[in-house]
């Protein structure tokens, strides 16, 4: 049997700790198309990065040579309460200062490296030297201790855990492919009114004569602020619900359903807030210079299944419950996508005291909408609801498949589970290494 030997991070590859490049020099950023990773583009079980929220330009890149990364480096977030945050790239990259990117030799397996750091991250947390702010610097990161097995063994176990990623990655593919397909024919059949029978259909200034001009007041029914709650049960809040953030909007319409917050609410408000299905949560309040107001979701009976069935929008959030006689929830839930995706919704957004509101009641009262006929939107969700529930049945699956590899992780890690003696078969992606 091969002893494993300890090593430090600095053994497994060179460190390179990334830097950005100067805002002040529009030739850096100016339709930039090469990646510039930073910490929102990663998360705990970030797999390969394939996109970033900014993107630099090659004289970004020339001017920083000695931060460049190849392809299959693997990044880890060292700065701020992000510590931990991993991903692998996916072609030659440029990061931030807040990660260290692990360039990794020939004698390690870099998906390997990559589980490793995964399994090592409370024990890296431990170094952190930041009194407001924890930061693990380059000098200490790649000076810690961690056990490494010979390279065969690393490949064995890299391509067991990889084996789960790859199937996420898969479904991730696939769940884009089907939300793309939805907001395609909500264009199709809304935007550019090539709706099934079209041709035969009476317009008028543009747009079919037998569809209706309301505004958004008329089509709501309800709507109520969130509530947070405590975290710890007393006799006032009694009562234990879900909440769901802003800053989870983007996750569940991803299909990322994990990170569930759990607080004790008032009976009262409760009552009033309770989510039910085809009920939209929209951000009112928050959001930044670079993060619009009007996120929206929404809650689709398996979405409320996950939940429990007890889940309201968290305080910053509204409850939005459309009169179901007058519009279709599929075809609101497109509509308002698309509202917030081509920044329609920075109409009603106001700054002051650096945070940023949104007029609801002005929304409400002049934002119009046309609504389509009955028969249409019914035909719009007759296609599209079955696409909605394939999206989230891949994302449950994703939920299992994280679960089952997150439970082997630490086991093959520790070396509670040998692979030595195991003939494994190495995904194409391995068997060229």
């Amino acid at each position: 049997m091969m002893e494993w030997q300890v090593k430090t991070i600095k053994d497994l590859g060179k460190v390179v700790t990334g830097k950005t490049p100067s805002k002040e020099n529009d030739e850096f950023y100016k339709d930039g198309e090469l990646p510039f990773v930073s910490p929102k583009d990663l998360d705990w079980n970030s797999y390969y990065v394939y996109d970033t929220q900014t993107k630099v330009t090659d004289k970004a890149y020339d001017s920083q040579k000695n931060q460049r990364v190849p392809k299959n480096s693997v990044f880890y977030t060292s700065l701020s309460f992000a510590i931990g945050k991993i991903g692998i790239a996916s072609r030659e990259s440029l990061t931030n200062q807040q990660i260290h990117s692990i360039v990794v030799n020939d004698k390690h397996d870099y998906k390997f490296v990559y589980y490793l750091l995964q399994q090592y991250r409370p024990y890296i947390f431990c170094f952190n030297s930041g009194i407001d702010t924890p930061i693990v610097p380059k000098s200490v990161f790649e000076k810690i201790n961690v056990v490494v097995p010979d390279l065969e063994v690393q490949k064995k176990i890299a391509a067991i855990l990889s084996a789960y990623d790859e199937l996420i990655e898969n479904n991730k593919k696939r769940i884009q492919i089907l939300e793309n397909m939805a907001e395609e024919l909500y264009k199709e059949w809304f935007v550019r009114f090539r709706f099934p029978n079209w041709e035969n259909t009476e317009f008028e200034k543009g747009i079919p004569k037998d569809w209706n001009t309301l505004k958004m007041s008329e089509i709501v029914g309800y709507y109520i602020g969130g509530g947070w709650g405590e975290e710890e049960q007393n006799l006032d809040f009694s009562e234990e619900a879900y909440v769901i953030r802003g800053t989870d909007i983007p996750k569940i319409n991803g299909m990322h359903f994990s990170e569930k917050v759990l607080r004790f609410h008032k009976p009262s408000n409760l009552k009033s807030r309770l989510l039910q299905a085809y009920d939209l949560i929209f951000e009112v309040s928050g959001g930044s210079k670079d993060q619009l107001l009007g996120r929206n979701l929404m809650i689709t009976p398996n979405l409320l299944q996950i939940f429990e069935n007890k889940v309201i929008c968290a305080s910053f959030c509204k409850l939005i419950r459309f009169n179901l006689d007058k519009v279709n929830p599929f075809f609101m839930k497109y509509f308002m996508k698309l509202y917030y995706k081509y920044d329609l919704v920075g109409l009603y957004q106001v700054q002051s005291t650096g945070i940023s509101n949104y007029q609801f009641e002005s929304f409400l009262k002049h934002q119009t909408i046309q609504v389509p006929t009955k028969s249409l939107t019914d035909q719009f969700e007759k296609v599209v609801k079955p696409l909605v529930e394939q999206m989230e049945n891949l994302g449950l699956q994703n939920e299992m498949l994280v679960s089952t590899r997150n439970s082997l992780l630490p086991r093959l890690i520790s070396e509670k589970l040998s692979v030595e003696d195991l003939d494994i078969y190495f995904p194409p992606s391995m068997q060229d290494q």
